[in-house]
């Protein structure tokens, strides 16, 4: 996923032409988090939005501060400001809205926990500690995925470890990866070259190039080397269903995705029962 200057909260938000009729949208989305029934982002003001299910308020998200990432949990959300504290919302049941203090470059949310990696590689996990899953191997990492039963870094050498229920286990993808995603008894890592490895229910990703990848619940998706859109698993809902066009990244929820193409513009599709394709701007 490729970044963009978050602007500071002094500077007046933008406006950009996202299409050939001239359609203005204020204050674009620069990155993307899809939920299990709701979406979040982070616009190019560094204000946030989210919009979608909000049963639990996992779409009352901070109104003040300059945010730099967002990740859209089941029940709940967690965001960096631009100071790397983490700051969450939503349902706290298990003390997976309640982040450690600290400075991060990265916060990733599943159901019932959440982790974050700092920027020594080291990992710190909160909420609901059912096999383990909240105590990540140590040492300094270069990624960090959490899914519905475990939690999985990729190492220093580029090796991939699991703690929690591990379904097939990270252990047993050969290769050297860089970036991880993790859904419902299954997850996917990206080489250095773009290339992509699964092992679990979705065990045969695409082949070639890669630039973006997204891990849903039962379905993933990816952005090639092309700048296309492909994902695979579930289709129910039309999930893995992508529009035509230009993309930058995307993102892969409960039942549903999103995606940023080059323009800027938020274009979201699966299923909408509770709004959670239908973005405010």
């Amino acid at each position: 996923m490729s970044w963009l200057l978050v602007l500071t909260a002094c500077t007046p938000p933008a406006t950009r032409d996202t299409s050939d009729s001239g359609t203005v949208v204020e204050d674009p989305a620069v990155q993307l988090s899809a939920g299990f029934e709701h979406t979040c982002a982070v616009r190019e003001s560094g204000s946030l939005a989210c919009w979608g299910w909000n049963l639990y308020d996992q779409l009352e998200h901070p109104q003040d501060g300059t945010w730099t990432q967002v990740s859209a949990g089941h029940y709940h959300s967690c965001a960096l400001d631009i100071d790397g504290a983490v700051t969450c919302w939503g349902d706290d049941a298990y003390g997976q809205a309640s982040p450690p203090e600290g400075s991060f470059v990265k916060v990733v949310t599943a159901t019932y926990h959440s982790c974050a990696r700092s920027s020594d590689g080291t990992i710190a996990c909160w909420g609901e500690d059912d096999a383990g899953r909240i105590a990540p191997p140590h040492g300094s990492h270069l990624d960090v995925a959490v899914g519905p039963g475990d939690t999985c870094v990729v190492t220093a050498s580029g090796d991939v470890l699991c703690v929690g229920v591990s379904y097939d286990g990270g252990a047993q993808l050969p290769g050297s990866w860089r970036k991880l995603v993790l859904g419902d008894q299954y997850g996917c890592a990206m080489d250095v070259e773009g290339e992509l490895g699964c092992w679990g229910r979705m065990d045969s990703p695409p082949t070639g190039p890669h630039i973006a990848l997204s891990g849903g619940l039962e379905h993933a998706c990816a952005v090639d080397a092309n700048q296309l859109l492909t994902c695979w698993g579930s289709g129910d809902h039309g999930r893995s269903e992508p529009p035509m066009g230009i993309y930058e990244s995307v993102t892969a929820g409960g039942a549903h995705s999103c995606a940023l193409n080059t323009l800027r513009d938020t274009e979201c599709w699966g299923r909408d029962r509770s709004g959670q394709t239908t973005p405010p701007f």
